[in-house]
């Protein structure tokens, strides 16, 4: 049963696209109270904050094509079972390994029509945001420098040297538009943008002509035009071709220029100056005809110079309108998470969480004195970890508090309340949290705190651990680990790490780490409560 349930769980868990720790999540399964019962199951899945749903629907074709292509279900004997519904049959997978298809009917007839569904994650936010996480400022670097370079080593004409030079200006501030466009602010091209009062780049970038569609803005046309050029003159250099296109594009843009000088000064009545640097752009590439005395003569329409040309737009507009999505979204992101912080760090939204939670009583009188307790034992908050050496989440946890009480040794107090079996005292957990409070006792304050961390470090081996501290070698503590144990079930608490402030839950709309962020404000309210107690014992 204990294979195959993990077995089915994590192939389920799988396919819905989540991604999380099998050995923490083996380990939470099989202490689980009520294990293996579907409320272990549903339990687990919520402990890791999977949207899930369980529910015993009606045994007919027409209820089993409205549910999931994948779900968890039981048969009528009791067996756990993963579902494949598929158009004409299903396929059921009862552990790693054995799997059988089965006729609808077949299946109906022996399925209990227990359901348990879950939504599938969403996968590609944490792809980008691995992506994320990789600077790409020094590949952009050696991309520009190995392009420019490249061009170069042709030993271009001095035309082709000029225009080249002045499409690298043009792609820079053609990014700047873009980037200005998206959000992306910047105080010296905001101060550029707004220099005085007849100048203001939103106005015209915001305007209708500044789009030539509801995908494509002006802005996207720079860049592709400006890139794809780049990319010309690279090819072109490559090839060692003797005549160019270039010029008749160069000769084009003058009309553009002048419908935007038009446009900005007569319609809009305020001027881009990034805008007029484009314009610029485009001047100086015409009038670099003349600085090498250009002719009609040296014109070309030939198949090999379109066919280039117009690879290079086809390559950089494809890539183009696939990576500027991206870039917006990447933006909002970076929006939302801002929104998010601000959120989550809301003190008032914090506490009033805390609040609505039911309090219990933390405390445990015949232990007292007994359990570990961290930090200050008078001071005003205080805080009840409930906690296995053996569960992976713990460790993070322990770090957290650890590094909050040496931030507060006198404002806080922390008990640490073991959850492990008490059935088997050969269990490494067991061992371990029962030679932990052997050396609380028994030992220094420094060397307790080395044994703690060591314990709970992120690659702790508990084996190793005990070979280095000694294994238990006294019986007087295991009466402790039973009563913790007993409180836990007593409580309902059937998963490590569980976290409470002063007897209440921490929030689960939290993560445990955000703690951090209202731990002086949780002090601050607590002196005055304090406070307003003592004011009114005198009066």
């Amino acid at each position: 049963m204990e294979d195959s349930l993990f077995a089915l769980l994590k192939k389920f868990i799988e396919k819905q696209n989540y991604r999380i720790n099998l050995k923490e999540l083996k380990f939470q399964l099989l202490s689980h109270p009520s294990y293996p019962s579907l409320h272990s199951v549903t339990g687990i899945l919520n402990h890791f904050n999977m949207d899930n749903v369980a529910l015993e629907v009606p045994k007919d074709r027409e209820t089993l094509v409205q549910l999931p292509e994948t779900f968890l279900s039981i048969t009528t004997a009791k067996q756990y079972i993963l579902v494949f519904r598929y158009e004409h049959h299903v396929q059921l997978l009862f552990n790693a390994k054995e799997k059988k298809n089965i006729s609808i009917d077949e299946f109906l007839h022996t399925w209990s029509g227990i359901v348990v569904a879950m939504e599938k994650a969403d996968i590609q936010t944490d792809k980008r945001g691995m992506l994320r996480s990789i600077s790409l400022k020094p590949l952009y670097a050696f991309t520009i420098v190995l392009i420019i370079g490249l061009f170069f080593y042709y030993s271009p004409s001095l035309f082709a040297g000029l225009h080249f030079t002045f499409s690298l200006v043009g792609i820079f501030i053609s990014v700047l538009i873009v980037r200005h466009e998206l959000g992306y602010n910047s105080k010296a091209v905001d101060k550029f943008c707004t220099s005085n009062e007849y100048t203001n780049c939103d106005a015209v970038l915001n305007s209708g002509g500044a789009s030539l569609s509801k995908y494509v803005k002006l802005s996207d046309i720079c860049v592709v035009y400006f890139m794809g050029i780049s990319l010309y003159w690279i090819l072109f250099s490559a090839l060692s071709l003797e005549s160019s296109i270039i010029p008749i594009l160069a000769i084009l843009g003058i009309p553009v220029t002048l419908y935007s000088l038009y446009y900005q000064a007569r319609i809009v009545k305020k001027w881009c100056p990034l805008c007029l640097g484009i314009v610029g752009v485009l001047w100086l590439q015409f009038f670099s005809l003349s600085a090498v005395g250009f002719s009609v003569i040296g014109l070309a329409l030939d198949t090999i110079n379109l066919f280039i040309l117009f690879l290079s737009i086809l390559v950089i507009t494809s890539v183009w309108f696939l990576l500027r999505p991206l870039l917006k979204e990447r933006k909002e992101l970076k929006e939302l998470q801002i929104s998010h912080h601000k959120f989550i760090r809301n003190f008032d939204l914090f506490n009033a969480m805390l609040s609505q939670a039911e309090s219990i009583e933390t405390s445990i009188p015949q232990l007292h004195g007994k359990e570990i307790i961290l930090g200050n034992t008078n001071a005003p908050l205080s805080l009840l970890i409930i906690t296995n050496p053996s569960c992976f989440y713990c460790k993070a946890a322990h770090s957290d508090l650890e590094k909050i009480v040496t931030k507060n040794p006198t404002e806080i107090n922390v008990t640490i309340r073991f959850s492990v079996r008490t059935d088997n005292q050969g269990d490494l957990a067991y061992r371990v949290t029962n030679r932990l409070l052997e050396l609380y006792h028994t030992t220094s304050k420094e060397r307790y705190s080395l044994s703690l961390n060591e314990a709970y470090a992120a690659k702790a081996d508990l084996k190793k651990w005990l070979k280095k501290w000694g294994d238990v070698t006294t019986n007087v503590y295991a009466k402790t680990l039973q009563i913790q144990k007993e409180w836990c079930l007593e409580n309902n608490i059937n998963f490590t790490p569980a976290l409470y402030i002063n007897g209440r839950p921490f929030p689960k709309e939290y993560d445990r780490e955000n703690l951090s962020y209202f731990i002086d404000d949780l002090i601050d309210q607590l002196h005055m409560e304090l406070e307003q107690n003592e004011n009114l014992e005198i009066a």
